[in-house]
C-alpha cells in the first residue's frame, strides 16, 4: 500500500518536472520562476518535496504536520485537504568511511506525510522567527561576504570588462563595484554559487549556460527568501535543459546550493514551521 502511494507522488514530481520542462522549451519561464518562488519558502527541503508542494499548493509558504500546528496553538480549518510529501527513510546505519569519519546512511521506503499550509489553518499568531538583517542588501552582501572571506574565497570589489558585473575563479570572486546594495547582493549569491557548484564559473567541465542557469536559480531562491525580488532572465532559464530528467538533474543541484548559501546567512535557528525538515516535514 505504501509503495502504491509513493508512486503516486513520484508520479506528481515527474509530471510537473515534465510541464516545467515543456514550456522552459516553448520559451515560457513563468511557472517555473513560480517554482522558484516556492523553493525559497522551502529552501531546507528537498528538491523532490518542492515539487510536491509546488504541484499541490503553489502559493504555500510555510507547511507543518497537523501536531505541530497543534503545538503552535493553531488548528487546521475544517474541509482542507493536506499535502503530501516524502519523510525521512525509516531504516538507518552508519559506515565508517575511508578517511576514517563516519556516515548515517537512511535506507527503505520513505513514508508518505500529510501536511497542512499555514492558510490551511487558524488561531494563534506565528511570530517571524527570521532574524532581521536589514532592509538593505548591502547588509546581507556584507555579512555574506564575510562569511566567504572565512571560508577561504577572496571577495573584492573592483572595475570589470564592460557588461560584467561578477566573475569567480575558484577561490577568487570579484565583485564590480558600482553595484547597488541588492545587486551586489544578487551579484554575490550568483558567484558563490560557481564557487559551490563550479569551483568558479571560469571551470570548464559544464557547459557555461548550465552552470549560469544554476548560478542565476540559486541568487533567485536565496534572496526570494530575504525577501529580496530578483530579476531573473528569462534567457537564462529557456536555456536550462531540453528534459525533465536534465531539469531535475540542475535543481538538485541548485537546491544544493541555496541551502548552503541560506544556512550561511542565518544567524539563529528557526522555529518550526520556518520551512526547516523536522519528524513531519522532510526528506
Amino acid at each position: 500500500m505504501n509503495n502504491s502511494k509513493q508512486k503516486i507522488e513520484s508520479d506528481k514530481i515527474n509530471q510537473m518536472a515534465e510541464k516545467l520542462a515543456e514550456q522552459l522549451q516553448k520559451g515560457y519561464s513563468e511557472d517555473f520562476k513560480s517554482y522558484l518562488k516556492v523553493a525559497s519558502q522551502f529552501h531546507r527541503y528537498s528538491y523532490n518535496n518542492q515539487m510536491l508542494i509546488f504541484s499541490q499548493m503553489p502559493n504555500a509558504t510555510k507547511v507543518a504536520g497537523l501536531r505541530t500546528w497543534n503545538k503552535l496553538g493553531r488548528r487546521v480549518k475544517k474541509g482542507e485537504k493536506s499535502i503530501k510529501i516524502f519523510g525521512r527513510p525509516s531504516i538507518k546505519r552508519v559506515v565508517e568511511k575511508e578517511d576514517g569519519t563516519e556516515e548515517e546512511i537512511r535506507f527503505g521506503s520513505c513514508p508518505i506525510l500529510s501536511v497542512f499550509d499555514i492558510s490551511q489553518t487558524e488561531g494563534e499568531d506565528i511570530p517571524n522567527s527570521m532574524q532581521s538583517l536589514g532592509d538593505e542588501g548591502l547588509d546581507l552582501y556584507v555579512l555574506l561576504k564575510e562569511k566567504m572571506q572565512a571560508q577561504g574565497i577572496e571577495v573584492t570589489e573592483k572595475a570589470l570588462f564592460q557588461g560584467v558585473q561578477g566573475v569567480s575563479f575558484g577561490g577568487k570572486v570579484e565583485i564590480l563595484d558600482s553595484l547597488d546594495g541588492n545587486n551586489k547582493f544578487l551579484v554575490l549569491i550568483h558567484e558563490f554559487a560557481h564557487e559551490i557548484l563550479h569551483k568558479g564559473s571560469e571551470n570548464r567541465l559544464l557547459p557555461r549556460g548550465i552552470k549560469e542557469c544554476q548560478a542565476e536559480a540559486t541568487a533567485y531562491i536565496v534572496a526570494a527568501s530575504f525577501g529580496i525580488e530578483s530579476n531573473i532572465s528569462s534567457d537564462y532559464l529557456i536555456n536550462w535543459g531540453n528534459t525533465a530528467e536534465t531539469l531535475k538533474s540542475n535543481l538538485t543541484e541548485v537546491v544544493k546550493a541555496s541551502q548552503l548559501i541560506i544556512n550561511c546567512l542565518s544567524s539563529a535557528d528557526s522555529q518550526v514551521p520556518d520551512n526547516q525538515p523536522s519528524e513531519e516535514a522532510t526528506a
